[in-house]
């Protein structure tokens, strides 16, 4: 995960979790609370609104952490 403007990822069991998208300097950017399924999850992203810089994606759950490096050029 993820792809240009979506966010896709298997968990083995349902849960509630929480994005976060954190700038270089750590700063919550924007966070939301989601809730994951058993199986495959599709999430919309659009950082369009974002300035241009590196940005880390969090998908963090009781049975899930995930993190993935963004970089937005415009």
């Amino acid at each position: 995960f993820p792809s240009h403007d979506m966010v896709e990822l298997d968990v083995l069991s349902g849960q509630e979790g929480v994005f976060e998208l954190r700038d270089m300097l750590g700063q919550l950017v924007w966070g939301k609370t989601i809730k994951l399924v058993s199986g495959k999850n599709s999430f919309p992203l659009s950082l369009q609104q974002e300035a241009n810089g590196i940005y880390t994606l969090a998908v963090m759950g009781e049975k899930l952490n995930q993190w993935v490096k963004l970089v937005v050029e415009k």
